[in-house]
């Protein structure tokens, strides 16, 4: 039980940059995007 909590708790820890990188890089994609247009 501690370990499942132990990889939970790692995940949702490492989630957030992920999540964030991911969002800069649709970002990022849009802003191009409008000023090609």
């Amino acid at each position: 039980m501690l370990e499942v909590t132990a990889i939970l708790a790692t995940t949702v820890a490492a989630a957030p940059p992920l999540i964030f990188a991911g969002l800069g890089e649709l970002v990022a994609e849009l802003k191009g995007e409008l000023t090609l247009a």
